[in-house]
């Protein structure tokens, strides 16, 4: 018998020097072919496939016949497991699908934090900005009620303005103007010991308040900040001039009294200062009285 067949896959495929793709019935032959090495069985498969015969015994066509059936089965539960394809539940999809929606909820959540994050962060950066005040870094009028408030009764307050700094910034110029408020600021606050916040309210005026204390103690303390401004000279691009200030004291004493109330004595009270002479402390009404000596 004179058989042309195709031993192996690659062969198969490899018609006129063109590659074709293998079909299943292709896959079937070289798999029963490699499960039963028997001439008559790969014959027949092959005859049964397509592949070219010249010749055919025909008793071995019927014995091989019955053995086709099998092998064909068993080839083609084979070539089955090869390529598996798994079903995909209904379920199992909808799983997914939510767990791509949460997914990408999380991602779209977590870009919504740190932009929220952010904003906060300037938020607080710029409410930290809009109470300090950029030249002598003090605390500014913003938040000044409410520390008044916080301080309770027996808190004195101290009003303090730079004597004759328009004389100053018309002489010096406002470059040294501007040093001025700075050194002072800065003397302030080592006369202080940090303890106490210092607020700029306004050019060269500033308020400190201190929290149960009496006004004849501030006035005494601020005598002594006021002698060692006069021993040093806060401008120091001008060894001639020295800086002083006023001040006016107001104590709040009861709880009915409002921070304008007692800002509004302290004021009058700083006013009466500049009018009898000025770097003085006045702490009383009663601008005859001794104090004024005293404090200043």
């Amino acid at each position: 018998m004179t058989l042309v067949t195709a031993n192996t896959l690659s062969d198969v495929n490899h018609f006129g020097g063109r590659f074709l793709a293998p079909s299943l019935a292709q896959k079937i032959a070289v798999a029963m072919d490699s499960k039963a090495r028997t001439p008559y069985i790969a014959a027949v498969a092959a005859y049964l496939l397509g592949a070219s015969v010249t010749e055919i015994v025909p008793a071995a066509f019927a014995i091989a016949a019955g053995l086709i059936a099998f092998l064909a089965v068993a080839a083609f539960t084979q070539v089955q497991e090869e390529v598996p394809v798994a079903p995909v539940s209904p379920l199992a999809a909808q799983l997914a699908a939510l767990q791509a929606k949460n997914d990408a909820l999380s991602a779209a959540l977590a870009v919504v934090q740190k932009r929220l994050s952010s904003s906060i962060a300037e938020r607080e950066t710029l409410a930290v900005e809009l109470t300090i005040d950029p030249l002598t870094g003090l605390q500014n009028r913003r938040g000044l009620d409410a520390a008044f408030a916080e301080c309770g009764t027996d808190t004195v307050m101290a009003l303090l303005d730079i004597d004759h700094f328009k004389k100053i910034n018309d002489t010096f110029g406002h470059d040294a103007g501007d040093r001025v408020l700075r050194d002072f600021a800065a003397r302030l606050r080592t006369a202080l010991n940090d303890s106490l916040p210092i607020y700029r309210i306004g050019g060269e005026e500033f308020v400190v308040l201190f929290p149960q204390a009496e006004m004849a103690t501030v006035a005494a303390m601020l005598a002594d900040f006021r002698a060692d401004l006069k021993t040093s000279n806060v401008l120091r691009s001008n060894d001639a001039m020295t800086v002083s200030f006023s001040a006016g004291l107001a104590l709040h004493d009861n709880a009915e009294q409002t921070f304008d109330t007692v800002f509004k004595q302290a004021d009058e009270r700083l006013y009466t200062a500049k009018l009898t002479g000025r770097a003085k402390t006045v702490f009383s009404d009663d601008v005859n009285s001794n104090v004024i000596a005293f404090a200043a």
